[in-house]
């Protein structure tokens, strides 16, 4: 015997989104994102007195060795998971 006779198809309701919603939600999105770098950066300057380095800035400590400065950290090998364990 199949049983495929008692399922039926159920109908799912259709989702209808606003078209305004394409526009306030992008707009949302850059103002939180101002909101938020503007907290970030007072509280970066209550902390520690000096105004929040621009993400332009090379001369920031928090700079990559991949922004054209030398780093003063050493480089770090991976190491490798084997059977008798970490490896260099």
């Amino acid at each position: 015997m199949d049983n495929t006779d008692d399922l039926t198809p159920v109908d799912e309701p259709e989702v209808q989104i606003n078209p305004v919603m394409h526009l306030v939600a992008p707009i949302a999105a850059i103002a939180v994102t101002m909101i938020v770098r503007k907290v970030v950066n007072s509280a970066y300057q209550k902390t520690t007195g000096r105004p929040a380095p621009e993400a332009r800035d090379l001369r920031s400590p928090s700079c990559a060795p991949s922004c054209g400065r030398p780093s003063s950290r050493p480089v770090q090998r991976s190491r490798k998971w084997s059977s008798t364990g970490w490896s260099t």
